[in-house]
């Protein structure tokens, strides 16, 4: 595992981020431990087919209001 750590002014405490390392399971809790807890999406590849998907989403929708089904 490789690391790196960061100690700005400006931060309560060092930030330490992880470079490599082999990750069996990421998941998301519903409840985070910290109010302040956030959670992002970094990979271009992930934004790209949620845009995708949320495009095909929206042209089934259109056809099937087009239809009189919605």
């Amino acid at each position: 595992m490789a690391q790196t750590w960061q100690d700005e002014d400006n931060w309560e405490r060092p930030r330490r981020t992880l470079t490599d390392l082999i990750l069996y399971e990421v998941t998301i809790t519903p409840q985070p431990a910290y109010p302040t807890t956030t959670a992002s999406l970094r990979s271009e590849t992930a934004m790209d087919n949620a845009v995708a998907a949320r495009r095909r989403i929206s042209e089934r929708e259109a056809a099937m209001r087009k239809r009189g089904l919605l």
